[in-house]
């Protein structure tokens, strides 16, 4: 399904409170498909709410994207958050998934 049919919504400028939070992989890849890579998300998204001070009060990680119900920080916005814990979970999960890919291509080659 092209991006581009779904509605985007501009970023609250709120600092503090709590959020319903919604983010997709790239092009909607199915990268959550196994429990190895939704429990490093999942270890992410505890560590990263433990570092920055959010309370997570609730998520569901679906095959190819995250549902969170999140409380940031006073004097932080959401996007700071969410900025924060993608660049963390692209940094663990890219390199994980590029493996993965080595390996498929190499036991069946085109």
């Amino acid at each position: 399904m092209p991006r581009s049919n779904y509605k985007h919504w501009r970023n609250s400028p709120s600092q503090g409170g709590t959020f319903f939070v919604t983010t997709t992989c790239l092009d909607f890849a199915e990268l959550f498909r196994r429990d190895e890579m939704k429990d490093r998300l999942q270890s992410r998204l505890f560590s990263d709410c433990a570092h920055y001070g959010a309370i997570l009060h609730a998520f569901v990680i679906m095959a190819h994207h995250l549902h969170m119900l999140l409380q940031v920080p006073e004097g932080k916005t959401v996007s700071w958050f969410v900025q924060r814990f993608k660049t963390n979970s692209a940094n663990d999960l890219l390199p994980c998934s590029a493996r993965r890919n080595e390996r498929r291509c190499r036991l069946n080659p085109a």
